[in-house]
């Protein structure tokens, strides 16, 4: 992985850490799993998880071809 990777594996990520903020459906997709305990919740983002791992596959994978 050379530099120009690494920095926009990091540029995606903080633009997901933003979008989190910014889209309140995201982490509340159907199939994302919200377990109340007490006073609180146990949010568990299994679809949420699955998308994003789509799209970072194809992105590294895209990224990979280009080299």
């Amino acid at each position: 992985m050379n530099g120009y990777t690494v920095f926009l594996f990091l540029l995606v990520f903080g633009a997901i850490c933003w979008l989190r903020t910014q889209v309140p459906w995201l982490g509340h997709l159907p199939g994302d799993l919200t377990i109340p305990i007490g006073k609180g919740q146990v949010v568990i983002p299994l679809a949420t998880c699955l998308i994003a791992s789509v799209i970072v596959t194809i992105i590294l994978l895209y990224l990979g071809r280009k080299s």
